[in-house]
């Protein structure tokens, strides 16, 4: 193994293998492993990721370009040396893109405010969210949920959206928690995350739900949405919903909403019976 490491550093094995086996596979399986990481993560450990990966692509980069170089004045594989500078400008741009998102999904949970806390009412046992969905929101659900005989058992939402990862966050509360929901008014776009996350999944008569596509919002460019809004398709698949209906979904364009009716949402297993 320490020949390996050794000879691809130098530039001594085929360059092919160096561009296809060393640099773009295993960057593949490295971008997929980001995927698996929990979040949030603590600040340390996200650095000492970021130092492990980017050793890890200086040595892949140094590696394949100097193989590539070699190949260029044995052969005049010239194809091959520009396509390796191209790859290790794309595995670098990955990088950022990977390591931006474990930010992103991370740093929001542990920033602190100066503001009053967001007080979250609770009566009979519903707790009841209304506004723009925020870690605010998030801190309010966990401060009750982590108070001795919380006797919550059904969180009631009226919310047009808001933060997507703060929305994932209370629907993992949701879920840990057991809890039913239920729409009061309306519930759209991120609310719909912590609707699906319901042990049961209750929308009166005069109450709607609302999908659209993800649009970024966020002052990080290097976010994938499209990638963001995989994950969530995942948990919406998750929770026992149709792919038919998931695939129309996130058809509507971010700034048009579609609310399907009562009878849509049952067959396509968004509510529960």
């Amino acid at each position: 193994m320490g020949s390996v490491i050794t000879q691809h550093w130098q530039g001594r094995l085929p360059a092919l293998i160096s561009l296809f086996g060393i640099l773009i596979a295993v960057r593949v399986l490295v971008h997929l492993g980001y995927g698996t990481l929990p979040a949030p993560l603590p600040f340390a450990m996200i650095v000492l990721i970021l130092l492990a990966d980017a050793a890890l692509l200086i040595w892949q980069a140094t590696g394949t370009i100097r193989a590539c170089e070699r190949c260029l004045k044995i052969a005049g594989g010239v194809v091959l040396y520009w396509a390796s500078y191209g790859v290790v400008i794309a595995s670098a741009i990955y990088l950022l893109t990977d390591v931006t998102s474990l930010v992103s999904a991370s740093v929001p949970l542990r920033i602190k405010t100066t503001a009053a806390p967001l007080e979250l009412p609770v009566h009979g046992g519903v707790a009841t969210i209304e506004g723009n969905i925020g870690f605010d929101t998030y801190n309010a659900l966990k401060s009750r949920l982590d108070a001795p005989q919380h006797g919550i058992l059904q969180l009631q939402l009226n919310s047009n959206g808001g933060r997507i990862y703060a929305a994932r966050a209370i629907a993992k509360l949701v879920l840990e928690n057991g809890l039913d929901t239920r729409v009061l008014i309306q519930c759209n776009s991120a609310c719909t995350l912590v609707f699906l996350a319901g042990k049961r999944r209750i929308l009166p008569e005069n109450a709607r739900l609302g999908f659209h596509q993800y649009a970024l919002a966020s002052t990080v460019p290097l976010i994938d949405t499209a990638n963001e809004q995989q994950k969530d398709i995942g948990f919406f698949r998750s929770r026992g919903v149709s792919d038919s209906f998931i695939n129309r979904m996130f058809q509507a364009e971010h700034r048009d909403i579609w609310f399907p009716d009562r009878k849509e949402l049952l067959a396509a297993g968004v509510l529960t019976p």
